[in-house]
């Protein structure tokens, strides 16, 4: 059985790439010597190996300096592949990985005619059986559906009460409520490369309130066509400071709201200093930390020029003290501002500006939907 692998990306000239092979150790990295190189500072030299063993396939890390994720979970050991996997190397390159088996026909292997007559009796014979017992079995055949098995390693099989997003891994109830849950992920996985944000049911919540909010605001409408005239600048911007313009953008509507002669390109120009001096410290590698940097950003926070590194934010200081390495709480939700909301740790000012950029970035996906009089803002 033979398992011919295909991984598809982009290069450094957003030109996708393909690369094909079925060979049984595929390396990974920024050295031309690599069966796939990639022109990329973020990788290492020999970033990551892939081996196809034919009945699965396996990617590991080879120490490198930002690291491997599939499907937004970082590779620690062997971790195994299956069709349609996100492999993110570094941080900024995705890997769609895909691949199919074919069985190899050898000439000893071929069929007579004869032989295929008799396997066709066969066949027949074992149907006729087949027939029989159906008709003297009274019991109602099971359905076995909720207790499928799945390839994948990450969930189980959803029951018919369930439905399964697309392209992503998780399982979501199907009510009005998760629905909103789906569209504030999508927003999420916009701050940044996330695949797999996280969100509490409170905070799906909260969201679902803001948005019903603005449901037909003339002003939000407003604010939403500035931005879209000036959308050029808040790009280039957040692609100065190294941000994703989806998290300016949202961000300089959030913040712009209710001010007084304030308008979301001044308020993107007023936030992009102050951003990135905190983005050393609360960072942007996932959506949450996307979000805490936000939260802090209200914060009164000033220290003299130099010493920033060695006086921690309040926001920083907060999650250390709640969610450090005494907590039985998992870090992909400790060091969220939803763990901080649940413990009445993050001002509500801070908060407020986080559920009002959600709630803005899901109407922004379709404004239209909302009673909104306005066209998605992102270039």
């Amino acid at each position: 059985m033979e398992t011919k692998l295909t991984l598809t990306f982009a290069d450094q000239s957003r030109r996708e790439r393909r690369f094909v092979s079925s060979a049984a150790r595929i390396m990974l990295g920024r050295d031309a010597g690599n069966d796939v190189a990639i022109d990329d500072s973020n990788l290492s030299r020999r970033h990551a190996v892939i081996e196809n063993l034919r009945e699965s396939i396996h990617v590991s890390d080879c120490n490198s300096r930002n690291g491997t994720t599939v499907n937004g979970h970082p590779v620690v050991g062997i971790v195994e592949l299956f069709d349609g996997d996100i492999l993110n190397l570094g941080g900024s390159c995705d890997i769609t990985v895909g691949f199919r088996r074919s069985a190899a026909v050898s000439n000893s292997a071929r069929i007579s005619v004869p032989a295929i007559a008799g396997s066709a009796v066969v066949v027949i014979l074992a149907l006729a059986g087949v027939l029989i017992a159906l008709s003297v079995w009274k019991e109602p055949i099971k359905s076995a559906t909720n207790t499928k098995k799945t390839k994948d390693r990450r969930i189980a099989e959803p029951s018919p009460s369930i439905v399964k997003v697309e392209n992503s891994a998780e399982v979501i109830p199907e009510n009005p409520t998760d629905q909103t849950a789906i569209a504030v992920k999508r927003v999420m996985s916009k701050l940044s490369k996330d695949n797999a944000p996280y969100i509490s049911e409170s905070g799906v919540n909260d969201v679902k309130r803001k948005v019903e909010e603005y449901r037909g605001s003339s002003d939000l409408r407003e604010r939403l066509r500035v931005v879209k005239e000036g959308c050029a600048e808040i790009t280039a911007e957040a692609e100065r400071i190294n941000l994703r313009p989806a998290l300016l953008m949202y961000a300089a509507l959030a913040d712009s709201e209710g001010q007084s002669g304030s308008n979301p390109i001044t308020a993107a120009r007023r936030m992009s200093p102050r951003l990135l001096s905190l983005r050393a410290t609360f960072g942007t590698e996932t959506a949450n930390s996307s979000l805490l940097l936000i939260a802090a950003y209200p914060y009164p926070f000033n220290p003299p020029i130099g010493s920033q590194t060695r006086t921690p934010h309040p926001l920083a200081s907060k999650l250390v003290e709640i969610g450090g390495r005494r907590s039985t709480v998992d870090t992909s939700e400790a060091r969220t501002v939803w763990f901080l909301r649940d413990k009445n740790a993050v001002t509500d000012e801070a908060y407020q500006l986080v559920i009002r950029l959600l709630a803005i970035g899901v109407i922004a996906q379709n404004p239209t939907q909302y009673g909104i009089d306005a066209e998605p803002p992102l270039c």
